[in-house]
């Protein structure tokens, strides 16, 4: 039996980030050839939140938006998804939009943002209680989306980590980077490594970890693998407080057919996944979020065995990979039918 809506553990997370309104051509088609869109819910953050949620568990997105009605339209399918938005701010003039062109077989994606001067990218420390919005909270996630977008924003993100620190709750970090976002007088190397000393588990990647992180990686020229493994290691004996380090690799055969495979680093020896082999890829927005969702989920219900947690973040992202939009709405049970290889060709009736 399916477990979404159902709540199975006692532990409270919490995301923060900005909550955005996607719109997508339809068929694989071209934005300037389209007179329709598709109008999702979207934002990193979100995606998160709304994963776990359809896991069973006990979420609650924190965000800052305006009072109109596409927040209203927002709201709704948050609701339908059972993440709790008790303390949603309500401010500024604008929802923040992007539009997303899907990349199929030799065509790239694309991803235009409208996001300057929104609700949340007006945000300032202080805005949020975050005394009041932890109590009896377990986890707080955040991304490297979040302090992008503006000074205050980085600034009420690094707020809301300390606050978690201090009263005691795990955090996570997914470095996230987004080249077009990165438009205000602080480089990411200034912001991000405050934030990181505060993570007990962080998602990256080589090229995010060398930019925002400040770590340096030699064997430019080697397999990625290589490359990951000195990552892993420089980022770990840089910031000691890491308790885990994860990775979500992919090899694109094209751009409707990928390869993914998870990698867990808690120091000393990789733990890698079960590749998945996903074909066609309907849609591979939010599969990063979905991946940290699965590790967040793995980590918390199969704690050391480190094989079962890095194949159901790994399963979690492939599984998002099949639907169109930025949330994953599988279930916990549907997707460790996945892990466990029940790759049923059958329809079930």
């Amino acid at each position: 039996m399916a477990t979404r809506g159902i709540r199975i553990v006692d532990m409270k997370i919490i995301t923060f980030g900005e909550l955005l309104l996607r719109f997508s051509p339809s068929h694989y088609a071209k934005i300037r050839e389209q007179e329709h869109m598709i109008m999702n819910v979207g934002g990193a953050e979100a995606n998160v939140a709304v994963s776990l949620s359809n896991m069973g568990l006990d979420v609650h997105y924190i965000s800052r938006v305006p009072s109109n009605e596409l927040t209203q339209f927002c709201i709704r399918d948050l609701a339908k998804n059972l993440v709790k938005i008790d303390h949603m701010q309500y401010g500024g003039k604008r929802l923040g939009l992007y539009f997303v062109e899907s990349g199929n077989s030799v065509r790239s994606g694309k991803v235009i943002y409208d996001r300057e001067d929104s609700s949340f990218a007006e945000i300032t420390p202080g805005m949020i209680d975050w005394e009041e919005v932890m109590k009896g909270a377990d986890w707080f996630h955040w991304t490297g989306i979040t302090p992008a977008l503006s000074l205050g924003a980085a600034y009420a993100c690094q707020e809301a980590i300390q606050k978690a620190k201090e009263l005691g709750l795990t955090v996570s970090g997914d470095l996230n980077y987004r080249k077009k976002l990165w438009n205000y007088e602080k480089k990411p190397n200034q912001i991000i490594p405050g934030f990181i000393d505060k993570t007990d588990v962080l998602v990256c990647d080589v090229n995010s970890c060398e930019i925002m992180a400040d770590v340096k990686i030699s064997r430019k020229e080697a397999p990625y693998a290589e490359q990951l493994e000195e990552c892993f290691q420089a980022l770990h004996k840089k910031y000691p407080n890491l308790s885990l380090s994860s990775s979500l690799m992919r090899d694109i055969l094209n751009h409707s057919h990928h390869c993914i495979k998870g990698a867990l680093y808690p120091g000393g020896k990789i733990t890698y996944a079960e590749p998945q082999d996903i074909y066609p890829v309907i849609d591979r927005i939010g599969g990063g979020d979905a991946y940290m969702s699965g590790l967040i989920y793995g980590l918390i219900h199969y704690k050391e065995d480190l094989e079962k947690v890095i194949n159901f973040a790994t399963a979690t992202s492939a599984l998002k990979h099949t639907i169109q939009g930025d949330f994953n709405s599988f279930s916990a049970d549907e997707i460790k039918a996945l892990m466990e290889g029940g790759k049923n060709k059958n329809v079930e009736r």
